[in-house]
């Protein structure tokens, strides 16, 4: 019997678990990403800077994935203890940079899960959505989390993505992340 993913996010100390003030994404992210993924990326990986440094989700996608690769995007460089896998790969770079985001999605397999929990600003969300979209294997999932915290100078249009015909669900604490299902 394998944990819960919500365990494992809670044990390893990613802010997707129930733990303290844990976004509670882990719940969601139970049905929506299968055991079974191949290939998930996250942006934002938890680092020094940006969180506390134990890079939990990564550990736990690796821990709950039977096999699949989960990449990893970040401003900072990763531990080299995340390698050891042999499962995880890194892309360093700056998610509010077009250049960057290009980048990536030239050299990019295809994803059944993008996961964004950068920067939670809004222009950068919506570069990685419109030039990710792409990266998405036809029945896969775009995540942002955070998007009604997202900061910058304009605020996010919420309204406007709950109108896309790719919307499938809020998720989180607060409803603060939402769903999109590439269904082409």
């Amino acid at each position: 019997m394998h944990p819960a993913l919500t365990e494992i996010f809670d044990r390893l100390g990613s802010d997707k678990g129930t733990s303290g003030d844990g976004h509670r994404y882990a719940v969601d992210y139970e049905r929506l990403v299968p055991r079974s993924t191949e290939m998930l990326l996250e942006i934002g990986i938890g680092t020094h800077r940006n969180f506390n440094g134990s890079c939990g989700s990564i550990r736990g996608w690796l821990e709950w994935l039977e096999g699949g690769t989960v990449w990893g995007w970040d401003i900072e460089d990763a531990p080299s203890d995340l390698f050891d896998s042999g499962r995880f790969v890194f892309f360093k770079g700056d998610q509010g940079s077009k250049f960057d985001v290009e980048r990536f999605a030239n050299l990019a397999p295809e994803f059944d899960a993008i996961i964004d929990d950068g920067s939670h600003v809004a222009e950068h969300q919506m570069l990685c959505l419109d030039t990710l979209w792409g990266c998405l294997k036809p029945g896969g999932i775009y995540v942002i989390e955070d998007v009604h915290l997202a900061y910058g100078k304009r605020p996010l249009d919420v309204e406007f993505l709950r109108r896309t015909p790719f919307f499938e669900c809020f998720i989180g604490k607060e409803q603060r992340g939402m769903v999109f299902r590439n269904k082409a």
